[in-house]
C-alpha cells in the first residue's frame, strides 16, 4: 500500500482535522453496519499500535450534547437518541435545562434541555497518522529479513486533498486498471476516517458485514472513462481486485 501526501505526514487534511471516531450520527442508514465494523477495527488497531511500543495517538471516549429549545428540536433529536441506545457500547440520555447547564454553564439561558450521546471515540489525528508510519516502517523492516528489495522502496512524494463526497454520503472503491493492487477508496466525506479501516480490509477480501451494494459504490473504467456499477452488477463470489465485492455469502 502507498499513503500519498503532499508534504509531511500529518502536516494537511491527514492531520489537520477533529479526528471524530462517530459512526453512528450523521451516517446514511445503509452505510452504519460497515462504519460500525471499521470503529471495532479502529479499537483492535489501538490496541495493536500501543502493544508494539509505538506512539500513544490517545484514543478516547467522547460526550457530546446535542441541545434544543423548542419541542420540534427535541422530536428531531428521538431519532438520534434511538440509534444510539440500540447500538451495544453507545448511550443516550435526556436532560432537562438545569442538568444541561450544569453539564455545560456556557450555553444560552433558553435551552429547554439536551441529549447527551456516548460511545464515540476521538484521537489525535497527526500522531495517528506517525503512529501508522511507525507500525508500516516496522512491518517494512520485517519485511526485508525475507524480501530484502524492499529496502529499496522508497518516498517518491506527499500528497493530500479535500475530502470529496458522493451524493448519497456512500465511498467509492475501486481498482485501477493496468495497476494491480492499487485501489482508489474516495467519495465517503466526513465519513472517511471511520470507514477509512474497512474499506482497506475489503482491498484484501474481507467480506463486508452487509451487502456491498448498499455501502459502497463500486467504481470501475473502460474505454470511455470512469463509471459507477449498478448494485445488479455483482458477482457470486468477493474475488478482488479483478471484479467488485460479492453481495453472496
Amino acid at each position: 500500500m502507498v499513503l500519498f501526501e503532499r508534504n509531511p505526514i500529518g502536516t494537511h487534511a491527514s492531520g489537520r482535522n477533529p479526528a471524530n471516531l462517530n459512526p453512528i450520527l450523521g451516517t446514511p442508514a445503509s452505510l452504519l453496519p460497515l462504519a460500525l465494523a471499521s470503529f471495532q477495527l479502529h479499537e483492535s488497531l489501538h490496541q495493536e499500535l500501543t502493544a508494539t511500543g509505538f506512539d500513544e495517538y490517545r484514543l478516547e471516549p467522547v460526550r457530546r450534547l446535542l441541545t434544543w429549545s423548542q419541542e420540534s428540536e427535541r422530536e428531531a433529536l428521538e431519532s438520534i437518541a434511538k440509534d444510539f441506545l440500540q447500538q451495544p457500547g453507545f448511550a443516550a440520555k435526556w436532560l432537562d435545562a438545569k442538568q444541561a447547564l450544569h453539564l455545560e454553564p456556557r450555553l444560552v439561558a433558553d435551552v429547554a434541555g439536551g441529549l447527551l450521546i456516548e460511545g464515540n471515540r476521538s484521537l489525535d489525528a497527526t500522531a495517528f497518522n506517525r503512529a501508522l508510519v511507525a507500525g508500516a516502517q516496522w512491518l517494512v523492516s520485517n519485511a526485508a529479513r525475507i524480501l530484502p528489495c524492499v529496502n529499496e522502496a522508497r518516498v517518491i512524494e506527499h500528497v493530500a486533498a479535500l475530502r470529496p463526497m458522493t451524493p448519497k454520503g456512500l465511498p467509492l472503491l475501486g481498482p485501477v486498471p493496468g495497476r494491480e493492487g492499487i485501489f482508489l477508496a474516495n467519495g465517503g466525506g466526513g465519513t472517511s476516517l471511520p470507514v477509512g479501516d474497512y474499506l482497506v480490509a475489503l482491498t484484501g477480501g474481507v467480506r463486508p458485514p452487509v451487502p456491498a451494494s448498499q455501502c459502497m459504490t463500486w467504481l470501475s473504467r473502460d474505454g470511455e472513462g470512469w463509471s459507477l456499477e449498478s448494485s445488479e452488477r455483482t458477482t457470486a463470489a468477493l474475488s478482488l481486485p479483478n471484479s467488485p465485492p460479492s453481495d453472496a455469502g
